[in-house]
Formats: C-alpha cells, structure tokens, sequence
C-alpha cells in the first residue's frame, strides 16, 4: 500500500498567507493570535512565506508583497517557492481578509490532525522497542497527546526567544519579580520568584518549617493569584493537608485544633475557609509515587493547566528500580527526576528535602547540582514555643549570591517575615 499524505489544506494556507500579504502587520497578528505557527502550513513554500513575514514582523517592517519578496531572495528562497508566481497565487487565494480565521481555523485543524499520526507513530515504535518502564511510556503518552494544541513554538526564531525572555524582564520591572510571586519578599527578590523549568528545594531539620513555607507559597500562588497548584504529599494525608491550608487561612492553629483547645475554634473554620479554599485551583493527592508515577502525576497537571507543582517530600518517593540501590543512589535518580520533570514541561518544581545532621539534603549532593535555588531553614538559637523564631538563608541560587538569617516567624499556620512579636501572639 501507498504511503498516505498527511493532511493539509492547500488553499487555506493560501488564504492565510494572501491575507496577511495583503493586510499586513494586523492580520499577521490575527493569524498569530488564533495559533499559527510556521508548522502549521504543510506545503514547504507557505513555511518559507511564513518565515518570511514572521520576521518582518519581529524587526518591526512593514508586511506585504515587496517586502516579503525582498525577504524571501535575502533568505535565498524565492526560487524554492516558485519566485512571484506562488506569491500572486496566494494573493489570489484570498478573496477577503474577513475570513482569515476561518482560514486559520482550517490550517490549525489539519496541523493537529498530522500531529496526532506523528504522536501515534512514536507510541507505537517506543512501545515495540523501548526498554522504560511501560508506566513511563503510558505516561508520556497520554502527556503527548493531552498537549498537542500547547505546541506552538516549534519554529521560534532567535529574535523571537529573545523576546520572550525580555518580556519577563519587563515583568519584573512592574511587579518585582520575573517569575511567579511567591507572596515572600525576601525570595522574590533572592531569585526573581519561581521561574519556569526551575526545580527549587526547601531544606531543613525537623521543626524548621519547610513544609509549612512550601505549602504557604502554594497557598499564595493558588489563593491569592488564582493559578492552578498541583501538590503531592507523601508524609501527610489529603486530610491533614487540606486541613492545614483551612485552618491558616482561617487564622486558627492546627496544634490547637488538634488537642481540642477551647482557644481554637472548628466552627470558625468551616464558616470562614471551607467554602473559599475549597473553589481555589490547588490539587493534592496523596498516592506513593515512583519516578514514573510522579513523572504521569506531573504530566497530566500539566495537561490540566498546572502552573506550579511541589512534592513534600523527596526522600519518601517509592524506589521501584528492581535493583539494590544504595540510599544515595537512589536519591541521586530521584532528583535527576524532579529536575527533568521542571525542565520538559517548562515549569516550576518546588521538592521538599528532609536533612542529613549536618545541614546537608539528605542522602545526595546531586540536589545542590540540581537546583535553581536551594532554601534552608532552621530554628533560631533563641527559639522558643512562644517565640518560634525562623531563620532561612538561600544556599544557593542559579543567578545570584547567597542570602543569610532571614528572620521569620511561625504565626497561624504561616511563616511570616518581616514581623516584630507580640506576647499576645503565643
């Protein structure tokens, strides 16, 4: 049997492409604005066309049909096309600009379609010869497939990286930060808030608070800027977490709650939280995980809109290997994991680390290597219950220099900075 053509519509790429000839940088715009990209257009010569216009537009020129052609021979592609004669043809393609995102439409459609033959195929051929986990390659499936309309920036130029990158600089300048606000000064300024593709980790000894400042930036991101957080708890029960994110949210302690004091109160929780942190966009399961659970775990957030993930924490990850890995080697794969896992799917991975006794994340110096950012927190030296006095440091972060004694202190369930205590805060 023949081999198929891929699907395509030739004359929506023409209409496309004519439309933007003639209307310039504003149907460019639209165009982009629905999605089209240079793999959207099948037929080679619409690709080059689209190159063509895309940087003009990038270098702020004017879009039409002499500074196409002019582009196109300075790019040493307009004999490719078929010199003028395919340019006249897309002009002619399109009888009006008002329909150009019926055109898009068209184009984007059979993209997805040849996507999905190029998506089945890889299933199929990892399936007959990959040797992963078949865990792994369901995963990575299922991930393929959910994000196929998010690949949009397959034929991204130099200029147009670069512009990105930039436009996170510009975000800094008007909010304070690059990445996504953390709701912590003091880590917002150290490194730019969570960025996406870093893996962050938080450090500590017991009672150091580093699930509590972990679960508070979720808190923060989910809560207050309303983008969706995917958590994993290993130590604690979806219960006991969500217990915690109700309570500090309600102002009440959780070790009150717990011993029936009658200085906490339950009801003040369920009239006051229960009904707002519940409709926040925060997830958290509480299933054990190995690596390529947490790598399906991962993905399908993502799939789902996930801007932010958190595992507490590394250490009790499942070793499902098959072999006698030494506890370091063990950690050192889990690790690897969660900075792979930041780094495919572009976003921000806070991992929590439990403490050798001497100050180090536990079992591995591969986490140090790993990191975009490591925090650690202690107790203070003059810490006491009813002074619960925390310092953090910034250990290490990708493009700055370390940071020292932050003081905060653990009030309601939150680690606050800044703060000056009162007696009547006990």
């Amino acid at each position: 049997m023949s081999e198929r053509i891929p699907p395509y519509d030739e004359d929506a790429e023409r209409g496309v492409i004519g439309a933007v000839l003639m209307d310039g940088c504003e149907a460019y715009d639209r165009a982009v604005s629905c999605g089209v990209t240079g793999s959207s257009f099948w037929v080679p010569a619409h690709r080059h066309m689209w190159v063509a216009v895309s940087s003009l537009s990038v270098s702020g020129k004017a879009i039409d049909v002499m500074t196409a052609t002019s582009k196109l021979r300075d790019m040493d592609k307009l004999d490719a096309i078929g010199c003028a004669a395919a340019i006249d043809r897309c002009i002619d393609a399109c009888v009006t600009t008002a329909h150009l995102e019926h055109y898009c439409g068209i184009i984007l459609d059979k993209q997805l379609r040849r996507d999905m033959i190029t998506g089945a195929r890889d299933v199929e051929d990892s399936a007959f010869v990959s040797e992963d986990d078949a865990e792994l390659l369901r995963s990575q499936a299922e991930y393929s497939f959910a994000t196929l309309q998010h690949e949009d920036n397959k034929d991204r130029t130099p200029v147009e990286i670069l512009d990105t990158q930039m436009s996170h600089w510009d975000k800094a300048m008007d909010v304070g930060c690059a990445g996504i606000p953390t709701g912590f000064s003091f880590l917002d300024k150290g490194f730019g808030g969570l960025m996406d593709a870093a893996c962050y980790y938080l450090s500590g000894p017991p009672g150091s608070c580093k699930t509590t400042l972990g679960r508070n930036i979720c808190e923060h991101v989910s809560g207050h800027l309303g983008l969706r957080v995917d958590i994993v708890t290993l130590e604690q029960t979806e219960e006991q977490m969500w217990g915690s994110v109700a309570a500090t949210f309600a102002g009440e302690s959780v070790f009150l709650l717990n011993s029936g004091s009658n200085k906490a109160s339950v009801q003040r929780v369920r009239d006051k939280a229960r009904d707002v942190v519940t409709k926040w966009p925060l997830n958290i399961t509480e299933a054990d995980k190995t690596i390529p659970q947490l790598w399906s775990w991962a993905r399908r957030a993502k799939a789902q809109g996930s801007r932010l993930l958190m595992l507490d924490y590394l250490q009790l990850l499942t070793d499902d290997s098959g072999s006698k890995q030494s506890p370091e080697q063990r950690t050192t794969a889990q690790s690897s994991a969660c900075r792979a896992i930041a780094k495919s799917l572009k976003m921000p991975f806070v991992v929590i680390s439990s403490e050798s006794n001497e100050g180090n994340m536990r079992n591995s110096g591969q986490m140090r290597y790993d990191a975009w950012a490591w925090i650690r927190l202690t107790q203070a030296d003059d810490y006491s219950v009813e002074r619960p006095l925390i310092n953090a440091e910034l250990k290490k972060q990708r493009f700055g220099p370390p940071m020292h004694n932050v003081p905060l202190y653990y009030k309601g369930g939150r680690l606050v900075p800044d703060y000056v205590w009162q007696e009547d805060d006990r």
